[in-house]
């Protein structure tokens, strides 16, 4: 993963004070409750 992102990952689950991984958690359940497709790549 890209410093940069792990960084904004970082940076907003600090602001949420939870955890990354509880926050990657939060933002998977979104994606998979809104039922729209996952399209990865990098900007």
């Amino acid at each position: 993963m890209p410093k940069k992102m792990a960084d904004e990952l970082e940076k907003r689950s600090a602001s949420m004070h939870i955890s990354k991984s509880k926050y990657c958690k939060i933002v998977l359940q979104q994606w998979i409750d809104s039922k729209k497709k996952l399209t990865l790549g990098e900007k």
